[in-house]
């Protein structure tokens, strides 16, 4: 937060405190678009090459969008994630944990998956 003029630290915390919880609702989906769009731009050569054949295009397009939100939302929920440990160290460790233990668990689902086949 910015202030003009000479603020005292107590004032500045109080208004943060009292700042309604919509701005940053709003501003946290804004970054987590911004990323999204950022990783579709990134992984978008991948779509082009393959629009050789139509619908493969398509298919790839999609997979890299899926991709995008997928890691968009997992950077997003770790920094939040990293932001609360500062101001509320229980809650956001037991949200990190529960971040490190999905990405495990989805490694282990994926690791699984070659052997059934």
């Amino acid at each position: 937060m910015i202030e003009s003029g000479v603020v005292s630290a107590e004032l500045m915390f109080q208004k943060a405190a009292s700042a309604p919880p919509l701005i940053t609702c709003i501003l946290r989906f804004a970054g987590f678009l911004f990323m999204t769009f950022g990783f579709m731009a990134i992984m978008r050569p991948l779509s082009v090459q393959g629009s050789v054949i139509p619908f493969i295009g398509s298919i790839i397009g999609m997979g890299t969008g899926l991709v995008s939100v997928v890691l968009a939302g997992t950077i997003s929920l770790v920094v939040t994630d990293i932001a609360w440990i500062a101001v509320r160290p229980a809650l956001g460790i037991a949200l990190l944990l529960l971040v490190v233990g999905e990405f495990f668990l989805m490694r282990k689902m994926a690791a699984a998956k070659p052997a059934q086949a």
